[in-house]
């Protein structure tokens, strides 16, 4: 390995991605999408006392030189999530629909304050535009699944994420399906 140092700085104090967090890379054709977590505390990154999170997105052909897109910022769905908690964009093509999907650690509008936290996703067609669809995963179990992904192995499909209601923990779940039913 060689490290290369930052290859997507941060951005100023009047922008959402002042602080950049979790993302994941997904390729498409010849170019390379990055997302990531914008998280700005000041104004007017805010929905009354709590910032707000946001899905940015950069693109690259080559890995190292990225041209940001604010223009493709998108926030949590209200009929469905907070805002406040939308974040850990992990994308992957699904077969199936024929789009691809996100998946988010996000929370769902309705329900016990510490067991809201849900696998959020969203589908788009050409990986710039998404649309916010109810949770993939929402057990009412923890306060947020952090970094969820989902990968397939033989014939089963194996969700994983983190959370912190009572403990730090990794967790798993499986289906047949990338869209569940997930067993634990």
């Amino acid at each position: 390995y060689k490290e290369w140092g930052e290859i997507l700085p941060h951005g100023a104090i009047i922008q959402q991605d002042l602080n950049a967090y979790t993302g994941s890379i997904c390729k498409k054709d010849e170019t390379y999408y990055l997302y990531y977590t914008g998280y700005n505390a000041h104004e007017p990154f805010r929905a009354g006392r709590e910032p707000l999170q946001a899905v940015m997105l950069a693109k690259s052909d080559n890995l190292y030189l990225w041209e940001k897109m604010p223009e493709a910022t998108f926030y949590a769905d209200e009929v469905y999530y907070e805002l406040s908690d939308w974040r850990d964009p992990y994308v992957f093509y699904q077969e199936k629909s024929r789009e691809y999907w996100m998946l988010l650690a996000a929370r769902k509008r309705q329900g016990s304050q510490r067991r809201r936290g849900c696998v959020g996703l969203c589908t788009s067609k050409d990986m710039v535009h998404w649309r916010a669809t109810e949770p993939l995963y929402a057990p009412g179990l923890y306060m947020t699944h952090e970094c969820p992904e989902i990968f397939q192995m033989g014939e089963w499909w194996y969700l994983i994420y983190s959370s912190f209601s009572e403990r730090f923990a990794t967790h798993y779940r499986m289906s047949q399906s990338p869209s569940g039913p997930f067993l634990a």
